[in-house]
């Protein structure tokens, strides 16, 4: 086991002083050997040359687990098997003695995918279990599991693995496998990780798929898409130096070459963060060559540490957006150009947001502007004045209203964001039964110029809308939920549909299409 030293170093004491427990569980993130760990306590309790703290890995007990198919150690996965009956089962057979070994071992993975009602009925079988069983509970959820079933067991946390160790181990298993790789690819690999072996030894496999036994830089570039570090020194002096040119050059540059663009914005955040540590005098946190270190301290000089700060938060709002929006590039670029043309980058505010559509606005009308009636002229001071009462305040006139026939004809607003929120709309209405079941009868069909077109199925509940009472009640509610006014229309559902066009359960999928891009049929 690489980089859990803790966590071996207390099974191994358990095993040679006799103090084993009957229930683990082991704690941590993906990919750091919960699951590794669990197989290897169990060739160490099963091993034919007895309970060792190192069992021989050869005989047919150690090669069964292996291989996964010895008798006694069961492996279960919980996300698949999480109901009350898969766990009465594993009750049952509990009780029976090991087939072949001195243990029966129960490896239980992602036990915090368990239902509640399979949790109690585990929970009797961990407190009491027969001598010659083990229970190995892997989660990487601890929080979910029940406190009832963490104070029954042993817990055991896994640690994400430093970069370090993940470089040592991927070095060897290349060596094992007659593989030449860089070895600046091998440090890398090990970032990308994020602590996680399974992940670099993933990265690595699928490497030798792509370039066989002699494994480059370039190959690594050309598969993951990893932005050179050339080009983040580049985009990150142009930031420095407020050149938006450059910024924008470099990202063409850079989708030109096949890169990925969120894989660009992650490797800058990686590269900022560098800067940081560099900045703070905590080089020792940074895995890289020290050519690589002394740039970092050499270009970490010329930023302040709250420029480094914003501009972290700011690709740091880019890169969440970038899983919602489809164009990842021009992401990247307004946040890069806000970047570069603000007067200075610590007045950016993080909150570069995708581009909106702008809808241009009328003119206001004449009755939408507030008269004020202008004050009355001081009077000029006479030699000898006599006392005169101040004039009285001028008050302005007051806000004429806007009849619904002149309301602004442009809105912002789309079809679509009103069907969004119109469980809003019929929430706001509850305190109106009347009303609220009227409305819970239609639907919101058309929206042009500040006119709101409501679908009913039938003509009665047309003709209610109309209602005086009932339409005030439902324009005052689209206020509250839009902040607009608006104008009400109802129609029958029929009369929305053109001639000829298809109905609603025979062509729903289009209909989704529709609503979903607030289009109308033509």
């Amino acid at each position: 086991m690489v980089g859990q030293t803790h966590v071996v170093q207390t099974l191994q004491n358990a095993i040679a002083n006799d103090r084993l427990s009957h229930a683990y569980i082991f704690s941590g993130p993906r990919g750091t050997g919960k699951t590794s760990m669990a197989r290897v306590l169990a060739k160490a309790l099963n091993c034919r040359k007895g309970k060792s703290i190192q069992p021989c890995n050869e005989c047919d007990l150690c090669l069964g687990i292996t291989e996964g198919n010895a008798m006694d150690v069961l492996e279960i996965d919980a996300a698949s098997n999480r109901g009350i009956d898969e766990i009465r089962q594993l009750r049952e057979r509990v009780n029976f003695a090991p087939a072949e070994g001195a243990y029966k071992v129960y490896i239980i993975d992602e036990v915090h995918m368990l239902t509640t009602e399979a949790f109690n009925a585990l929970l009797k079988t961990l407190e009491e279990p027969p001598a010659h069983v083990v229970f190995i509970l892997a989660t990487t959820e601890s929080q979910r599991i029940p406190e009832t079933i963490l104070s029954r067991c042993q817990r055991l946390d896994f640690a994400r693995l430093d970069a370090g160790n993940i470089k040592g181990r991927l070095a060897f298993i290349a060596t094992e496998e007659s593989m030449t790789v860089d070895d600046k690819v091998l440090s890398v690999i090990a970032r990308q990780a994020e602590g996680g072996m399974r992940d670099a030894i993933s990265l690595l496999d699928q490497l030798y798929s792509f370039a066989g036994q002699n494994i480059t830089m370039n190959d690594f570039v050309t598969l993951v898409g990893t932005t050179e570090t050339e080009a983040l020194f580049t985009i990150a002096d142009s930031i420095f130096n407020r050149d938006t040119a450059q910024c924008v050059n470099m990202i063409q540059k850079i989708v030109q070459e096949g890169k990925n663009i969120p894989q660009v914005t992650k490797d800058l955040l990686s590269h900022f963060r560098f800067l940081i540590f560099s900045k703070l005098g905590a080089e020792a946190t940074i895995d890289l060559p020290d050519e690589h270190i002394q740039q970092l301290r050499e270009q970490s000089g010329r930023f302040s540490l709250e420029t480094l700060k914003t501009v972290i938060s700011v690709l740091s709002k880019t890169d969440s957006q970038m899983r919602w929006y489809p164009d990842a590039r021009l992401l990247l670029e307004i946040a890069l150009i806000e970047l570069t043309t603000a007067a200075k980058v610590e007045n950016v505010k993080a909150t570069v947001t995708a581009p909106v559509r702008v809808t241009a606005t009328k003119p206001p009308v004449a009755s939408e502007i507030k008269r004020v009636t202008p004050p009355p002229p001081t009077p000029a001071p006479a030699p000898a004045p006599a006392p005169v009462a101040p004039p009285p305040p001028s008050t302005p006139a007051p806000v004429i209203p806007v009849p619904s026939a002149e309301l602004p004809t442009d809105s912002p607003l789309a079809l679509v964001d009103i069907k969004h929120k119109w469980p809003n709309v019929l929430s706001s209405l509850k305190t109106k039964p009347a009303t609220y079941t009227l409305l819970c009868d239609g639907e919101p069909v058309s929206f042009e110029k500040g006119l709101l077109t409501i679908g009913f199925k039938f003509s009665f509940h047309k003709e209610k809308l109309k209602n005086p009472e009932n339409e005030a009640l439902v324009v005052s509610a689209l206020k509250e939920i839009f902040g607009e006014d608006m104008r009400l229309d109802s129609t029958i559902e029929a009369e929305t549909r053109p001639k000829g066009s298809p109905s609603a359960p025979e062509n729903d999928f289009n209909e989704k299409v529709v609503d979903l891009f607030g289009g109308k049929w033509v």
